[in-house]
């Protein structure tokens, strides 16, 4: 139902720095129809608001889309971030399709990947929004968020075409996660 030229997801327990949305738009002015998303660091907090990390991406820098998801494979987890983190416009959205949640703990990652198949990415590396961790949805399923991930790199890769030495690295890395 958004009408805007751009989507911004906000799950009702995070938050955003009040420069996050312009900072992420002036991406769009600056590349146009290059990007798909914009994506920014953000601060993980506990459910009390308590600082526990800030997760980021390596730098700020424009990414090829093709990359950026190599470097989730082989991460073995979503380094592009949570809802709140992501900026994209609702034009590729409506091209992409609706949210698939066939595998929840990567509900968004696939979004994302979906989006990178019209564009590429730039990464912010200032922490523009907070995740908050309680009883979300990545707690709860403890263990099962291995299977959902080892079974998110199967189903994309043939679409990305990755090397096996990628969808291994990628593989080992989403099982190691978990310790």
């Amino acid at each position: 139902h958004a009408s805007g030229d751009y989507i911004k997801l906000l799950p009702a327990d995070d938050t955003l720095d009040p420069e996050c949305i312009a900072t992420q738009l002036a991406q769009f002015t600056r590349y146009g129809d290059r990007i798909a998303l914009t994506f920014s660091a953000r601060n993980i907090i506990t459910r009390t608001g308590k600082h526990l990390m800030t997760a980021r991406f390596y730098n700020d820098e424009y990414i090829d889309s093709r990359q950026l998801v190599k470097r989730c494979i082989i991460a073995g987890t979503n380094v592009i971030g949570e809802p709140g983190a992501v900026l994209f416009p609702r034009t590729l959205a409506l091209t992409a399709g609706k949210f698939n949640g066939q595998y929840p703990y990567v509900i968004d990652l696939d979004f994302w990947l979906r989006l990178l198949e019209h564009g590429d990415a730039v990464a912010i590396r200032t922490a523009l929004s907070t995740f908050r961790i309680d009883q979300n949805l990545s707690v709860r399923i403890g263990w099962g968020r291995c299977s959902q991930y080892l079974s998110f790199i199967k189903r994309i890769a043939d679409r990305w075409s990755f090397s096996a030495i990628t969808l291994n690295r990628g593989r080992f890395r989403t099982v190691v996660n978990e310790f």
